[in-house]
């Protein structure tokens, strides 16, 4: 019984003295940390033939690569994040949670396969996407959440 209160007494320190919690100062740097990697982990990761290009053309272009499914996590990860964070006015929070909204509606929502590499890949490659207003759903929603 005497090591159930010790715990319950180190616990509540440890509330008080947030040491409990992820603060918002490290979700915002993870955020920017995991952007600042993603092109370096796709371009490192990305298995190639002798005939394939290097460096792909767009973030998108990895999809069809062997890198796919780590885009798509990269994506998620950072929409989570951007979703749950809460800023420091309602703008910032309006415009983070569209932005993590976007995120993840980006990494499932694929680009249309034109002349992209393929070589390695486990994505289907679809000649044909959703559409809103005669664009692509994945250019608008990947826009967005680039720009915001």
């Amino acid at each position: 019984m005497d090591s159930t209160n010790n715990t319950i007494t180190s616990d509540r320190l440890k509330e008080k003295e947030n040491k409990l919690v992820v603060s918002y100062k490290t979700l915002r740097n993870l955020i920017g940390y995991l952007g600042r990697m993603l092109p370096i982990v796709l371009i490192l990761t990305t298995r190639t033939a002798p005939s394939d290009k290097n460096i792909e053309s767009s973030f998108s272009d990895y999809y069809y690569t062997s890198s796919g499914d780590i885009l798509v996590a990269f994506l998620c990860i950072l929409g989570a994040f951007l979703f749950i964070y809460k800023g420091y006015n309602k703008k910032e929070n309006i415009l983070s949670t569209i932005a993590g909204i976007c995120g993840i509606f980006a990494a499932f929502s694929p680009t249309a396969a034109e002349d992209l590499r393929q070589s390695f890949s486990v994505h289907t490659p679809l000649p044909e996407v959703p559409r809103i207003f005669g664009f692509e759903r994945h250019k608008i929603v990947a826009g967005l959440f680039f720009i915001i």
